[in-house]
């Protein structure tokens, strides 16, 4: 079809409501999970949050320094 939409996306409205109720009625066991890769243990993952935390600490820093040398 594109590179945007997969071969099997719904083409028409009618369509579209046909795949949702099938996905209405799927349950966990109906889910294939073996294309999946497996995890490795070496993978290193650092939390979204973690650079945030340490920008705000180092602007923490330099305003405590602002502010101690203005006053």
């Amino acid at each position: 079809m594109s590179v945007i939409y997969p071969d099997d996306y719904p083409k028409n409205m009618f369509e579209a409501l046909e795949a949702l109720k099938q996905l209405e009625t799927m349950t966990d066991e109906d889910i294939d999970y073996s294309d999946i890769p497996p995890i490795s243990d070496n993978v290193i993952v650092t939390p979204i949050g973690q650079k945030f935390i340490e920008m705000g600490k180092r602007n923490l820093e330099r305003m405590n320094a602002e502010l101690a040398a203005s006053l």
